[in-house]
């Protein structure tokens, strides 16, 4: 059981960290195991995982940990803006009801540029680690983090009943 919670706890915790609106998918204060919060336990675990795929010392796990650490919570703000954005954009589009086309075009341009602001995120963690994980460490963190997020997001999509890549619910 234990590992069973580990596994998802790290897919989730992958998920939080690092996709749009995924954080949104996890209850922040009723989502508790063993008396602390999902996300303190998801990026320990998350944490555990890279810096023992990677073979981090204690000093680069230390920086590892502050570089995911303002990189979540900036992406945490993004994801926030992207949410208020899209309720707004619905309230426009609401059938039966005229949108103002000037406000949906300042909606889809402020969503656009919060989605580059998301990548240009992700380019700047990277850039962070460069300064102290080598080449082979940050292919191997970008393609481990890749991975997760593809599985927490199966994870999610099938939790919510909607078929994940073709395959029917519950198969």
């Amino acid at each position: 059981m234990k590992y069973v919670i580990r596994g998802v706890t790290l897919a989730l915790g992958t998920v939080l960290l690092a996709t749009p609106g995924a954080s949104a998918q996890v209850g922040r204060n009723a989502d508790r195991v063993e008396g602390r919060p999902v996300r303190e336990q998801l990026e320990a675990v998350f944490m555990a995982r890279v810096q023992s795929a990677l073979g981090l010392s204690e000093a680069e796990s230390l920086k590892f940990a502050g570089v995911l650490r303002e990189s979540a919570a900036d992406r945490r703000r993004i994801e926030q803006a992207e949410r208020e954005l899209k309720v707004q954009l619905q309230a426009q589009l609401r059938p039966g009801v005229a949108a103002n086309t000037a406000v949906v075009s300042e909606l889809l341009d402020k969503l656009l540029a919060n989605r580059v602001e998301f990548a240009e995120s992700s380019r700047s963690e990277m850039r962070q680690l460069r300064e102290f994980l080598t080449p082979v460490q940050q292919g191997q963190y970008f393609l481990m983090r890749d991975q997760l997020l593809r599985r927490a997001q199966e994870l999610i999509e099938s939790r919510q009943g909607t078929p994940v890549r073709g395959r029917p619910v519950g198969n």
